[in-house]
């Protein structure tokens, strides 16, 4: 997900400090964890910061992976 162009680092006031840009995820690549750990390692971004996801929305992630719609599914 994150190359090494999204690092970078920079100095102020003697201090260093590094910047991670991190691109929004496809919806096929979704979710997005740490840890090895997809229900406590699931985050959701929104405009105020980050927010740990629930197992519901972890779920809703999983489905919406698919490229067929569930509405396609239920009339098989």
């Amino acid at each position: 997900m994150v190359k090494d162009e999204d690092v970078t680092s920079f100095e102020k006031d003697g201090l260093i400090g590094i910047a991670i840009k991190v691109p929004r995820a496809d919806r096929n690549q979704k979710p997005i964890y740490i840890n090895n750990n997809i229900l406590s390692g699931t985050y959701r971004r929104n405009h105020e910061g980050d927010y740990h996801c629930t197992e519901s929305e972890i779920k809703n992630m999983l489905r919406d992976q698919s490229d067929v719609s569930q509405d396609m599914n239920s009339r098989s």
